[in-house]
């Protein structure tokens, strides 16, 4: 919308403002998120009390929290004097609420919350009821440690009967034979652990 038809627009919104339902378009100087009240600016004049939703006493459905600076629809009943925001361009916070389950939406994150499980996403994290048990497995790698150590235990297996014969064979009462040959089959033999752990996925 041009300056031109703005400003028409908005001289055309003001006629209806002390007769009947009328709706305008202001724009946000403070958000109170306690109260749910927010103060606007409409054609230079301060609209104080402005409530976040139409109800005036708390409850579940839908609430925005607008950004400061942010253009707002604004609505109020019949010629009351209490104006309550419709629509705002730009949000900070979002919240959608019923008896049982709240979704919260901010800059970066999402909370969902049954009051039972709650989940979560802060950035690039998730985290599931706290995040008490530190990150998921990862599936893959944990099936790597386990291959490594089976991998481990059959090379054991092969290595300490070859063991035993090598201390049959050695002359000395102290085995030094078995050792040996214990010790070559399985230098090259190492059990390794990858940390398994998704810290992006806690839970």
């Amino acid at each position: 919308m041009s300056g031109q038809k703005e400003a028409i627009f908005i001289e055309l919104l003001k006629q209806f403002i002390d007769k009947e339902d009328a709706v305008i378009v202001a724009e946000i100087k403070t958000v109170d998120k306690d109260t749910e009240l927010c103060t606007v600016d409409f054609n230079g004049a301060t609209i104080e009390g402005v409530r976040l939703r139409a109800f005036e006493k708390k409850g579940t459905g839908f609430l925005m929290i607008p950004k400061i600076g942010s253009p707002v629809i604004l609505s109020r009943f019949g010629t009351s004097s209490t104006w309550f925001m419709l629509q705002a361009q730009y949000v900070d916070e979002i919240y959608l609420t019923n008896e049982k389950c709240k979704i919260q939406f901010e800059t970066e994150n999402i909370t969902l919350d049954n009051g039972k499980a709650k989940i979560e996403m802060k950035g690039d994290e998730i985290s599931i009821n706290g995040g008490n048990y530190n990150g998921l497995v990862k599936i893959d790698t944990l099936k790597d440690n386990i291959s490594s150590l089976k991998s481990y235990v059959e090379a054991m297996n092969t290595a300490i009967p070859a063991a035993f014969t090598a201390v049959g064979a050695s002359t000395a009462a102290s085995g030094s034979n078995g050792k040996l040959s214990y010790d070559a089959a399985m230098q090259s033999k190492i059990i390794q652990i990858i940390d398994m752990e998704n810290p992006k996925v806690k839970h």
